[in-house]
């Protein structure tokens, strides 16, 4: 896997519509840092809160922002955790496991590690 890339991932926390999600943010991120670590990819990983996206208090791209609103509309808080790797919703609604981050980064990537 290129060393050289650097991917950019989102990590949508609904910790603030419903307290008990920050467990799952934190295995979240966990799980996010361990997938990078194994393969060897930077991955620059920021975490925006539900009600900032709501609330257009976030930094995301439109493209962004619409697909997490379209999944809040059809699943409201539930969607959360989500993750987004570029701009593209990759997870919503659970935590993936270390190996399925690993295949979802090396697709985004384009390559094998």
């Amino acid at each position: 896997m290129d060393k050289g890339t650097t991917l950019r991932v989102v990590l949508v926390s609904g910790a603030c519509c419903m307290p008990h999600l920050a467990l799952l943010d934190k295995e979240l991120e966990k799980n996010v840092q361990e997938a990078a670590g194994q393969l060897t990819v930077r991955v620059e990983a920021k975490t925006v809160s539900l009600s900032a996206v709501l609330h257009g208090k976030d930094d995301l791209n439109p493209k962004q922002r619409g697909q997490i609103r379209s999944l809040f509309q059809k699943y409201g808080a539930r969607l959360a955790p989500a993750v987004l790797i570029g701009d593209e919703i990759r997870f919503a609604g659970n935590v993936p496991t270390v190996g399925q981050l690993k295949e979802a980064f090396t697709a985004a990537i384009g390559g094998a590690s």
